[in-house]
C-alpha cells in the first residue's frame, strides 16, 4: 500500500518534466541570445575558463553564481548558448519539482498537482525561456523554501540548515533572494506563537533554529568566500558582491516619488500581463481561506513569501516580465490552496445554487485570464524558434575571423553586449561595460519608455580612456541606443585611431579597426534577413520607446534582430 502514493508522485514529477521540457523545446537548439543581460554572464565565465576572475579582472556588479555554472558547462559541453538553454531547460524543471514537493508538504497532493502544474506550465511566460539571471536563481529559491518547510513539519535539523545553504546559493544567482530571508527568520523568532498544522513538529527552540538557518546560509557562502580568499581576492569580491555600489544605486534609484508610485502601479498592472491565471486564483484563494482569520504558520510563510518576493522584483522599480518569475512560486502555492476555486471549487462539486453560481463566475474570470496566458505561451514559443541577436552575431564573425584569440575589443552600449560572446574576444580594460557606471541608467518599465541613456563624466571615464589608449583594442563596436555625443575624449579617440569598416554597420552598431589593423577577411555586404512576424498588430504612428530597440517586444528587455540583420550561425569557436 505505501507505494501507491509514491507511483503517483512518480507520475507527477514525469508528467510535470515533460510538460516542462515540452514548452521550452523550440529554445533547445536555438544559438543566440534572447537577452542581452545574458552577454554578460557568458562574458564572465570565458573569463573564468581563462584562469581569470570576475571582480578583480573584471569591474562587475551582477551576482556571479551563473558565471560559474556557465563555466562548469561549458568546460564539460560545447561553448555554446545551446548547451546553457539545455542546462536550464533541466533547472526549470527541477524547479517545477520544488513547486510541486512543496504544495505536497503544504497542503497535499491535489494541491502539489495543482501548484506543479500552474508554475510548469506558466513559467515560460516569466523566464522566456531563456537563460538570464532570474532564470539561474529560481530553482534554488523554490528549494530553500521546501527545505524550510520540511524543517518545519518534520522538525529535524537538517533540513533548516539545508534551507539556509540553499538560499545562500539561490542570492549567488541573484542578490533579490535575499528578499525572504527576514521572513524565515521571523517564523523562527515567532514559532511558539505561530498555529501549526496538525501533524507537524514543534516549533525548535528560537536561539536553536535561528542558529540553524544562519549556519545554513555561512555554509552556503563559505565554498565561493574559499575560492576568491584562495586567490588572495577575498576582499574585492565581498566588496563587490555584498557591498555593491550599483546595488545601493540601483535600490535607491534617483526617480522622484511621483514617478516612483506610477511605476509601482505598473508593477501591479503586470499581474494580469505575465501571471494572469495564477495571480486571479491566488486572489480567490486567498478571499476563501480569510474568513477564518488566524496568524498560521502556512498563512506568514505563504503570504510573507508572495509580498516579499514582490519587493524583490519591485527593486529599481523597473517591473520587467523576467522580475516575475520571483513571485510565481508563492502564486502557485497560494492558489493551490485546499479552499481555494480549483482545489476546493471546481474539484469538489456541491448541490448549492450558490456553489454553482459561484463557479460559474469564476469560469467569466478564468476563461479570459487563461486565454491571455496560453496566447502569451505561444508567442513565447514561436519567438524562441530563432536567435534575436543576428547583427551582433554577424560583427562578432567579421571581428573573430580577422583577429588572433589574444587581440581585444572593447564594446560601448548594451545592445552590441553580445558581440563579445560572438567574436570569443575579451575587452583591454575592467570596464568591459559602462551601462550606469559612466552613463544614465535605465529608467523603463515594461509598458513605458524611459529617458535615453547617455554618457555621464563619472570617477571612472578617466582609467577608460587611458585603459583603451593603452591597450589599442584591435575593434570597437558602438551601439547606437546609448548616446556618446558629449564622450568628447572617446570620439577623439575613435577619430584619430579608429576607421569605420565598411559592410559592417548592420543594424543599429557601427564596427571601427585600429588604423593599423589590417583586414584579412573583409566583410561583404550581408544579405538581408526576413524579421520573423510573431502576432503582429497594427500600431500606427507609434514612436519606438526611448529606451528600447525600434522593433523590441514590449514583454522585454531584449530587442529583436534589425531588419537588415543576416542569419545566425553558430559562433566561431
Amino acid at each position: 500500500m505505501q507505494r501507491r502514493p509514491l507511483l503517483i508522485d512518480l507520475m507527477a514529477l514525469m508528467g510535470l518534466t515533460a510538460l516542462a521540457l515540452w514548452l521550452r523545446w523550440p529554445a533547445l537548439s536555438t544559438e543566440g541570445f534572447h537577452n542581452e543581460d545574458v552577454a554578460g554572464i557568458t562574458y564572465n565565465a570565458d573569463l573564468l575558463l581563462k584562469g581569470l576572475l570576475p571582480y578583480v579582472d573584471n569591474l562587475e556588479w551582477k551576482a556571479p553564481g551563473a558565471f560559474f555554472l556557465s563555466a562548469l558547462s561549458w568546460w564539460g559541453f560545447e561553448r555554446d548558448i545551446v548547451t546553457l538553454q539545455r542546462v536550464m531547460a533541466g533547472l526549470a524543471t527541477l524547479a517545477a519539482w520544488g513547486v510541486y514537493w512543496g504544495g505536497r508538504l503544504l497542503y497535499g497532493r491535489r494541491a502539489a498537482i495543482i501548484a506543479g502544474l500552474l508554475y510548469a506550465g506558466l513559467s515560460p511566460i516569466t523566464d522566456s525561456i531563456d537563460v538570464n539571471y532570474g532564470a539561474w536563481m529560481i530553482a534554488p529559491y523554490i528549494w530553500a523554501t521546501v527545505f524550510f518547510i520540511q524543517g518545519e513539519r518534520s522538525g529535524q535539523a537538517g533540513w533548516t540548515v539545508a534551507s539556509g545553504a540553499t538560499l545562500a546559493v539561490a542570492g549567488l544567482m541573484k542578490r533579490q533572494a535575499a528578499t525572504i530571508s527576514p521572513l524565515l527568520f521571523l517564523i523562527l523568532l515567532l514559532g511558539p506563537w505561530l498555529r501549526r498544522p496538525e501533524g507537524w513538529a514543534a516549533a525548535k527552540p528560537r536561539l536553536k533554529g535561528l542558529a540553524l538557518l544562519g549556519g545554513g546560509l555561512a555554509l552556503g557562502f563559505a565554498p565561493i568566500l574559499i575560492f576568491y580568499a584562495g586567490h588572495h581576492a577575498l576582499t574585492p569580491f565581498i566588496k563587490d558582491y555584498f557591498l555593491s555600489q550599483s546595488g545601493w544605486h540601483y535600490v535607491k534609484d534617483a526617480l522622484p516619488w511621483g514617478a516612483k508610485l506610477g511605476r509601482l502601479g505598473d508593477g501591479f498592472l503586470g499581474f494580469g500581463e505575465y501571471m494572469a491565471s495564477p495571480t486571479l486564483l491566488a486572489t480567490l484563494a486567498f478571499i476563501a481561506a480569510a474568513r477564518r482569520p488566524q496568524l498560521t504558520l502556512r498563512g506568514l510563510l505563504l503570504g510573507g513569501h508572495f509580498w516579499l518576493s514582490f519587493l524583490g522584483a519591485a527593486l529599481g522599480m523597473r517591473f520587467f516580465k523576467g522580475y516575475y518569475l520571483q513571485i510565481l512560486p508563492a502564486a502557485a502555492w497560494i492558489a493551490a490552496h485546499p479552499e481555494g476555486p480549483l482545489s476546493g471549487w471546481l474539484l469538489r462539486p456541491r448541490r448549492a445554487l450558490g456553489y454553482w453560481a459561484a463557479v460559474v463566475v469564476l469560469l467569466l474570470a478564468l476563461v479570459p485570464a487563461a486565454i491571455k496566458d496560453i496566447g502569451s505561451l505561444k508567442d513565447i514559443r514561436a519567438m524562441r524558434r530563432a536567435p534575436r541577436d543576428g547583427a551582433a552575431a554577424y560583427i562578432g564573425r567579421v571581428i573573430h575571423k580577422n583577429t588572433a584569440p589574444d587581440d581585444e575589443i572593447w564594446i560601448w552600449g548594451r545592445w552590441a553586449w553580445p558581440v563579445y560572446f560572438h567574436a570569443d574576444r575579451r575587452a583591454p580594460t575592467r570596464f568591459y561595460k559602462v551601462l550606469g557606471l559612466i552613463t544614465t541608467p535605465l529608467t523603463n518599465t515594461w509598458r513605458r519608455a524611459g529617458e535615453p541613456t547617455r554618457f555621464v563624466r563619472r570617477a571612472f571615464w578617466r582609467t577608460l580612456i587611458d585603459d583603451l589608449e593603452g591597450g589599442g583594442p584591435a575593434f570597437i563596436v558602438a551601439a547606437r541606443n546609448e548616446d556618446f555625443t558629449d564622450f568628447s575624449e572617446l570620439r577623439a579617440l575613435l577619430a584619430a585611431r579608429y576607421r569605420r569598416v565598411n559592410h559592417a554597420q548592420e543594424g543599429r552598431f557601427t564596427l571601427y579597426r585600429r588604423v593599423d589593423f589590417k583586414l584579412k577577411h573583409p566583410p561583404q555586404t550581408p544579405q538581408r534577413a526576413k524579421r520573423p512576424q510573431i502576432n503582429k498588430r497594427p500600431q500606427a504612428n507609434k514612436r519606438p520607446q526611448a529606451n528600447k530597440h525600434p522593433q523590441a517586444n514590449k514583454h522585454s528587455k531584449i530587442t529583436t534582430p534589425p531588419r537588415r540583420a543576416p542569419k545566425t550561425a553558430k559562433p566561431a569557436r
